[in-house]
């Protein structure tokens, strides 16, 4: 079994602010999906309340599908934690933290087998999309 690393990163939120950040996050998901589309952040999101799929482009050109559910939504932390794992392949879940500070600052935590590295860097592109948005509007 693959070892889990767990990895995190912190933006700092220049526009929205830290309730209208968090509340894109979160179900029912199409402020996320109109968001990330204006911006040109290529994702697609089918949502229920509590389940996603996203189809996301990679610079290789690939399209790779991830399954999202929501494990925990804590709105008084401003905090949501996620369950994902690739398309058909339930043997690559790992669970995605999403954490939003009174001093604008954002923190996914990502933890699963190395590398986690893509998810990372695909987490930092559609926030600082998501914060320019409320800049714009």
């Amino acid at each position: 079994m693959a070892q889990i690393q767990c990895q995190t990163i912190t933006i700092s939120l220049e526009h929205a602010t830290p309730e209208q950040f968090y509340s894109v996050f979160n179900p029912p998901y199409p402020h996320l999906r109109d968001i990330c589309s204006k911006m040109g952040t290529d994702i697609q999101i089918a949502a229920d309340y509590f389940h996603a799929t996203i189809k996301v482009s990679c610079p290789d050109g690939e399209t790779r599908k991830i399954e999202v559910e929501v494990i925990s939504i804590e709105p008084p932390k401003k905090t949501t934690t996620y369950r994902a794992w690739t398309a058909n392949d339930q043997s690559s879940e790992h669970e995605i933290k999403l954490e939003v500070t009174d001093d604008r600052n954002v923190k996914w935590t990502v933890s699963c087998p190395p590398p986690a590295d893509d998810y990372l860097n695909f987490l930092e592109s559609v926030s600082k999309a998501v914060d320019n948005y409320f800049g714009q509007n």
